[in-house]
């Protein structure tokens, strides 16, 4: 981020985060990169004090990626 306390934390809300989501992919039986892409990206969705996930993540054409997460060379930008 900005600092290396900032950089401090959000390595600790990402090793938090990043095996909760695997759990929750895996209980949800959301196999393939776009379908755990789609749930990540519901707009449907947010947290206890309202905001949307593209507060903290931004959002992504899931078009830009293939099938295993790579991102797509587009020819059309």
């Amino acid at each position: 981020m900005f600092s290396e306390e900032g950089d401090l934390l959000v390595k600790r809300a990402l090793a938090e985060f990043l095996p909760a989501a695997n759990y929750s992919a895996a209980e949800a039986e959301l196999s393939t990169f776009h379908e755990r892409l789609s749930a990540l990206q519901d707009i449907d969705v947010r947290s206890a004090g309202g905001s949307y996930v593209d507060d903290y993540l931004g959002w992504v054409d899931p078009e830009d990626y293939d099938a295993s997460g790579a991102v797509r060379l587009r020819h059309d930008a």
